[in-house]
């Protein structure tokens, strides 16, 4: 389901995993895409529906996006690029799908990760975070403890495809040395018959959790281990969508 390789030693230094649970006529599709020696895309796409026609919708969603990225002259900022990808659907006006997307482009030089969303679950980027224990003079020496923060990435548009002449927003959040980025479908913690108190915010706090643990050993938690244990805090086997998880690691 999309080109994710676990390494990218060969242009930006970025780590990454993808896990894909569903049907085969699901429409969840990741990409990871090299641009220059510096610069990295990638991005989530979740195609309204099921089915063939949504099949045949998904490999004309990444050949638009491999066009646009693969051209070799400086990439457009995601947000230039999604409302081109809503106007073109709008336009044609023949019954193709909707789809909601999250795409970013990060730029290791400058430590600067540029993002835009239409009607997708907001990216978590885990950072650590320094805390000073104290200001008493004899607790200076102490080392300061870490915490993590959770940063939501969203700009909380609709779906592709759902209102023409819209105009799309982006923005740039710095990534520090050693942060996690979580990318995933509304099908993770969307469920009819899931938990009352099983909702985005118990999911963010799992992702945490997990991610804490994992980051001692310089990775991001692993996307396969992670939805089966939402599995198991949701009390079933499988989920009511398709389900799709892509980690980030950027030393």
């Amino acid at each position: 389901m999309g080109r994710v390789p676990a390494w990218m030693g060969n242009s930006v230094d970025l780590r990454c995993a993808f896990h894909y649970s569903g049907s085969l006529g699901g429409g969840d599709f990741a990409e990871v895409v090299p641009l220059s020696p510096h610069l990295l895309a990638f991005y989530l796409v979740d195609v309204t529906g099921h089915g063939d026609a949504v099949q045949g919708f998904c490999p004309l969603i990444r050949a638009y996006m491999r066009a646009v990225l693969c051209t070799g002259v400086s990439p457009l900022p995601p947000e230039a690029l999604l409302q081109c990808m809503n106007q073109d659907l709008c336009s044609r006006g023949h019954g193709l799908s909707t789809f909601a997307i999250w795409f970013a482009v990060f730029d290791s030089e400058r430590r600067i990760l540029r993002y835009s969303s239409a009607g997708h679950p907001p990216a978590y980027l885990m950072e650590p975070v320094r805390r000073s224990v104290g200001l008493r003079f004899w607790e200076r020496s102490r080392p300061a403890r870490e915490s993590l923060t959770a940063r939501a990435l969203s700009c909380r548009t609709p779906a592709i495809g759902m209102v023409p002449d819209l105009r799309f927003r982006g923005a740039d959040v710095a990534v520090h040395h050693g942060s996690r980025l979580y990318l995933f479908s509304d099908g993770l913690y969307e469920c009819a018959d899931a938990p009352d108190d099983w909702n985005l915010t118990a999911l963010v706090d799992l992702l945490r959790e997990r991610d804490g643990e994992a980051a001692r050993g310089g990775r991001p938690a692993d996307p396969s281990a992670l939805m089966q244990e939402v599995e198991g805090r949701m009390g079933r086997a499988g989920f009511d969508d398709d389900v799709s998880l892509l980690t980030l690691h950027f030393p």
